[in-house]
């Protein structure tokens, strides 16, 4: 959506369930990790959910976190019980 072109974007509607995590640095919100290197992330898009940037920049061909809050996933199921299973599916794997 960074192009400006949200008017040409398809809607689509499911009848799923979504629940949305917070990926947050360590010791956040007090004093917490910051500019940390991103090691791993899940697929932005996956049959688990979405994977969103939050606090992150490129630099020299790495992700690396502005502090506080990073990422937010959000698990996609046929439940709210199953899409929370998915959403800490994806929080299991990002690692900074």
């Amino acid at each position: 959506m960074t192009t400006g072109c949200l008017n040409q974007q398809e809607i689509c509607f499911h009848n799923m369930s979504s629940v949305s995590v917070v990926v947050a640095s360590a010791g956040y919100p007090d004093a917490y990790d910051k500019h940390k290197v991103v090691t791993k992330l899940p697929p932005l898009e996956s049959d688990l959910g979405i994977l969103f940037h939050s606090n992150t920049i490129e630099k020299n061909r790495n992700i690396i976190t502005g502090g506080g809050r990073s990422f937010t996933v959000t698990g996609i199921g046929k439940n709210l019980a199953k899409a929370k299973i998915n959403a800490y599916r994806l929080v299991e794997q990002v690692k900074f």
